[in-house]
């Protein structure tokens, strides 16, 4: 019920005035930041149950309601969700929605007085993929804060389960938007590193993954969700897998590679307190993509699945 009323009351931009002026109170905050439910146990965590509020439910699909409050690198930021899930959000469709909730994120920055806007998941690949205006929202590249989270869990991954011993890094999703940028940063020092396509994992299969077989290996996913399930048959118990896909593999997918002996590593997000917690793998940290302070000495919080 609690739910409910806030998402109702979350109608009003007079209750982002009252946050703003509260939060003023000790420190500014920072960024505001967009998520959406990627499976149902997000979406039970972001809004309240529908039951019998189907109706009222889909009246307040796309208004982003406050869902958390997050402190990181010294600053304060207010974490806001919609229902409506990953495929909505993504459909041509509902082009006109996602403007118009864009257009409600660009109120609610200024009412708050925050000056950076962060998405989640796949919105700032489809906002910059389609091209679509955010007006005068201030939007953070959520690149280089997974880039530095990234960079940061690779190197406790190597201290933790391989002696400090740097192995040849396999990059799946490579071609991608967060993919790309970690590539470069990852070819800058000098790491041996080999990249493996999303749309084109059975060459890898075929080739690739065979040569390196046996061998110690960081294989990093920043791909989409489940979308290693065809190379998983492929994998080997030295090889570690570093996971950053939103939402964390489902359990079937990590059955299939616990069987092959891998082991998993997480990356939950980076350093910093989210209250409430967010749900499963992302609890006790704060987002990658929702990180608005990152410098050298940012740290990423690992977990193991």
């Amino acid at each position: 019920m609690s739910a409910l009323v806030l998402a109702l009351l979350s109608r009003f931009y007079v209750v982002y005035l009252v946050v703003g002026a509260v939060a003023h109170l000790s420190r500014r905050i920072e960024s505001i930041h967009l998520t959406y439910p990627a499976e149902p146990r997000f979406r039970e965590a972001y809004t309240f149950q529908v039951g019998y509020l189907q109706g009222l439910y889909r009246a307040l699909e796309w208004i982003s309601s406050p869902i958390a409050m997050f402190s990181q690198g010294g600053g304060l930021g207010l974490a806001l969700a919609v229902a409506a899930d990953e495929k909505c959000l993504m459909i041509p469709e509902n082009e006109v929605r996602l403007r118009q909730l864009l257009r409600r994120m660009r109120c609610i920055q200024r009412l708050v007085g925050a000056e950076k806007m962060t998405f989640a998941g796949l919105l700032p690949s489809h906002l910059a993929k389609h091209q679509i205006d955010t007006g005068t929202l201030v939007v953070s590249d959520p690149r280089e804060a997974t880039r530095c989270a990234l960079l940061s869990a690779i190197d406790q991954v190597v201290e933790k389960d391989f002696e400090g011993v740097r192995p040849p890094i396999l990059l799946f999703g490579g071609a991608g938007y967060i993919g790309c940028d970690l590539a470069k940063a990852l070819q800058k020092k000098g790491d041996v590193l080999h990249i493996i396509d999303v749309k084109g994992p059975s060459e890898a299969q075929e080739t690739l993954l065979p040569k390196l077989k046996g061998q110690a290996v960081i294989f990093v996913d920043v791909a989409r969700r489940n979308a290693i399930k065809p190379v998983v048959p492929h994998l080997w118990p030295e090889l570690v897998l570093l996971n950053e896909t939103y939402p964390e593999p489902s359990g079937a997918v990590l059955a299939e590679i616990h069987a092959r002996g891998v082991r998993v590593r997480h990356v939950a997000g980076v350093e910093g307190t989210m209250k409430p917690n967010l749900p499963g793998g992302y609890s006790g940290a704060v987002p990658c993509c929702a990180a608005h302070k990152i410098t050298d000495e940012t740290r990423a919080v690992l977990k193991n699945l």
